[in-house]
C-alpha cells in the first residue's frame, strides 16, 4: 500500500482519478486536506479527508504498515511532525514530489521563528529522504545545489490536460483584438507590475490585458494589482477576479494568444501545458526552470525579459508551423501512457527501499 499525503487542487483530483483507473499500479490511499474533492458521478476509493480526527488518527496508524509515503508537495508540517515523532523510521519509506511554492518555501530566507523552526524540521526531513520525485529536472538540481541529499531522483508528471486548435480558425481569430494573459494568480511571484510597465507602451494598440487574480491570499497585492493595469490599459485591462469553473477558465485560455509568465519560480505548468497545446505564444523569464524544460523539449518560447527591446509586431507574431509544433510536442509530453510509466517507477522504486 502506497500512503498519499496530499492538498484538495483540480491537480489533486485529476491524480488521485488516475492512479485509481489504473488498475496495474497497486494498492493506494489517499488522504487529502483542504476541500472536499468532488468526483461527480465516479466513484473513488480510499479517499480520506484529513479535516478530521479519525482520519488523522487512521494516516497515524497505517503508516508504519505502508511500503511507502509520498509527499505531494511539504506544506503540512504539523501532519509530518506527528509521523516522525511517533513513527521515526518512518522517513526511510517517504518521498517528496516538489512543487514550485514549497521547493521555493525550502529555500527562501526564514524571516520569523514560525517559519525558521518549520524550515529547521523540513530540513531535517529532506536530508533523510530516500526518494525525491519532481516534473522538472532543474528543481532537484537547485534543492541539491543547496541541500546534502541521499535520495534518488526520479521524474514523474502529473496528469493534465492539453488541447490542440483548428490553426486556421486560430489565424482568422489572430486578425482581431490581441488577447494577453500576464500571470497565472493573485500571487506576487508574478511580477505583474514588472509584466505590465513591459506592455505598457503597446496600450494604444488594439489589445486586451487578462490577469487571473481568483487565487491569492494578499488582498493588497491583488488590489495594487487591479490599480496598476488600469492606470496603464484603462478599459483593455480585464482582471478576473472570482474563481471560474474549470470548462469556463478553459474556455478563457482558448481565446489567449499570447502569456506573458515573469514568475521567480517554477509555476503554473499546467496553465502552460493548456497554452502550448492551443498555439499560444508564451513568453517565460529565462531564470527560472520550466524555461529550461520546455527547450530541451524543442518548445519554442520566449524570453520575457526581451520585451522592453521588441517591436509590437516582433511582440505578437509566431510562425504557424512553429505554433503546430509546439502544440504537437507538448501532446507528446504528456502522453497519458508516459505518465503512467513514470509513476509505475516511483511505486517501484519504493520496493528496492524497504
Amino acid at each position: 500500500m502506497i500512503i498519499h499525503i496530499m492538498t484538495s487542487s483540480i491537480y489533486t483530483q485529476r491524480y488521485i482519478k488516475f492512479i485509481s483507473e489504473s488498475k496495474d499500479m497497486g494498492s493506494h490511499v489517499f488522504y487529502v486536506s483542504g476541500t472536499k474533492i468532488n468526483f461527480g458521478d465516479t466513484k473513488v476509493p480510499n479517499v480520506h479527508n484529513l479535516g478530521s480526527i479519525s482520519s488523522i488518527t487512521n494516516l497515524l496508524t497505517s503508516a508504519s504498515h505502508a511500503k511507502g509515503i509520498l509527499l505531494h508537495q511539504l506544506n503540512q508540517p504539523r501532519i509530518l511532525m506527528l509521523l516522525v515523532i511517533l513513527s521515526p523510521s518512518v522517513i526511510k519509506k517517504m518521498a517528496w514530489v516538489i512543487w514550485g511554492g514549497d521547493l521555493s518555501f525550502v529555500l527562501a530566507p526564514k524571516k520569523n521563528i514560525k517559519t525558521k523552526l518549520i524550515g529547521l524540521f523540513y530540513s531535517y526531513i529532506i536530508s533523510r529522504l530516500p526518494m525525491i520525485v519532481a516534473h522538472i529536472p532543474g528543481d532537484y538540481k537547485l534543492l541539491s545545489s543547496n541541500y546534502s541529499l541521499k535520495a534518488d531522483y526520479l521524474c514523474a508528471k502529473y496528469p493534465g490536460s492539453t488541447r490542440n486548435i483548428n490553426f486556421e480558425e486560430k489565424e482568422e481569430a489572430d486578425q482581431k483584438k490581441l488577447s494577453i494573459m500576464v500571470g497565472n494568480s493573485g500571487d506576487h511571484s508574478n511580477r505583474h507590475i514588472d509584466v505590465f510597465d513591459y506592455l505598457c507602451r503597446f496600450s494604444k494598440e488594439n489589445i486586451e490585458v487578462h490577469t487571473v487574480l481568483s487565487y491569492g491570499q494578499n488582498k493588497d497585492y491583488i488590489n495594487s494589482v487591479v490599480k496598476a493595469g488600469e492606470l496603464r490599459f484603462k478599459d483593455k485591462f480585464v482582471p478576473h477576479l472570482n474563481f471560474m469553473p474549470y470548462e469556463k477558465y478553459l474556455g478563457l485560455l482558448s481565446t489567449i494568444d499570447i502569456c506573458v509568465f515573469y514568475h521567480d519560480r517554477q509555476q503554473g505548468m499546467g496553465n502552460l501545458n493548456m497554452l502550448f497545446g492551443l498555439g499560444a505564444k508564451v513568453y517565460l523569464s529565462e531564470k527560472v526552470s520550466t524555461y529550461d524544460y520546455y527547450t530541451s523539449l524543442g518548445i519554442e518560447i520566449f524570453p520575457t525579459e526581451n520585451i522592453p527591446n521588441l517591436s509590437f509586431d516582433s511582440f505578437k507574431s509566431m510562425n504557424g508551423k512553429v505554433k503546430q509544433n509546439n502544440s504537437f510536442l507538448i501532446a507528446s509530453d504528456m502522453n497519458p501512457n508516459t505518465i503512467k510509466a513514470g509513476w509505475i517507477e516511483v511505486f517501484r522504486n519504493f520496493n528496492a527501499h524497504n
